[in-house]
């Protein structure tokens, strides 16, 4: 049986949005990203995802070119959160369905406050094919016409 080709260049981290500017006027702190790769910013502040779907939707399939899901990563810091849902269709119409999502993992202050400093992001690996979608077990109006 052959072994998988893996690629032998760095990985990347694909920011999902520009972060914004905390209450506290602070930029979220991206170096713990780059412990894991090469930070690429996919939704940046010159893009418009409610106003222009469909042309920031192509910028992203531009940006996520070269993703490769067994290595790269996919990471949240803040930012439009429209983005998310954009790339989300993005990767189903290029029929990603597994990937590595940094979690951010929050630290606590010395009375166990959940608090940024401290925290330290995580990779998880995400499947869509094994997500479950739960039915609802009210019947709206449609099953009622039916009957």
């Amino acid at each position: 049986m052959n072994e998988p080709i893996r690629s032998t260049r760095r990985p990347r981290v694909y920011l999902l949005a520009q972060p914004s500017i905390s209450r506290r006027g602070e930029l979220p702190d991206l170096r713990p990203l780059g412990e894991f790769g090469d930070v690429t910013v996919i939704v940046t502040g010159d893009m418009n995802p409610m106003r222009y779907p469909g042309k920031t939707a192509d910028a992203i399939e531009d940006k996520l070119a070269d993703f490769d899901p067994d290595v790269d990563y996919l990471a949240a810091a803040g930012g439009a959160t429209l983005a998310a849902l954009v790339i989300g269709l993005v990767l189903g119409q290029m029929e990603i369905e597994q990937f590595q999502w940094l979690s951010f993992q929050r630290g606590t202050d010395a009375e166990g406050r959940r608090v940024n400093e401290g925290g330290y992001y995580r990779p998880v690996r995400l499947n869509f094919s094994q997500l479950e979608l739960v039915e609802d077990s009210t019947p709206n109006e449609e099953d009622n016409d039916e009957q």
